[in-house]
């Protein structure tokens, strides 16, 4: 997935330097080196049905992650998200968080937030085609940004967090958060 560096080069279109020009030659070189490859859709073996039933439940693994302040411009995190649905990789995201986060569990609680719309997006386009779903699985590496999402209460530590970060708060009964190292 190219498109995060194509549009952190293109914020330096109009003043670029030596340093971007070798940066977009080196996203020319690997979209070069890469043309041959391809995604595949395979049924995980752990997915498959027992019986000869089409309409076995539908299998939504979501996986998301933040990088905590890693713009030296603007301080502005990373979240990203995979989600996979029967073990195969359908839909990812990697997108620069629109305010700043005060600490790496207010980072990974937005990247949490921002993964489950993607996974919603994915259950809802499913559920029009008349999929049966199982709870989705939403694996996540912090334990703070868990506890939060589980429990969105305003606190001093939590009342700056804006109101659209709190709706996985709610969407959180239907969604099976884990916490994986």
């Amino acid at each position: 997935d190219i498109c995060f560096a194509v549009i952190y080069l293109s914020k330096f279109s109009n003043a670029y330097d030596l340093q971007h020009f070798k940066c977009a030659k080196r996203v020319l070189r690997y979209l070069g080196s890469t043309k041959d490859m391809r995604l595949t859709f395979h049924r995980a073996l752990d997915t498959v049905p027992t019986s000869f039933s089409m309409l076995s439940p539908v299998v939504i693994e979501i996986m998301s992650d933040s990088d905590w302040a890693s713009d030296s411009l603007d301080r502005k995190s990373v979240s990203g998200c995979l989600v996979f649905v029967f073990g195969s990789l359908v839909s990812w995201m990697s997108k620069k968080q629109v305010t700043v986060a005060l600490s790496s569990c207010e980072a990974e609680y937005y990247a949490i937030a921002d993964g489950m719309k993607e996974g919603m997006h994915v259950e809802n386009l499913l559920s029009e085609m008349g999929e049966v779903m199982k709870p989705t699985n939403h694996y996540i590496d912090n334990i703070g940004a868990g506890y939060m999402s589980q429990n969105a209460i305003n606190n001093k530590r939590t009342k700056h967090i804006d109101i659209r970060y709190h709706f996985i708060s709610i969407t959180s009964e239907k969604v099976d958060l884990s916490y994986n190292m």
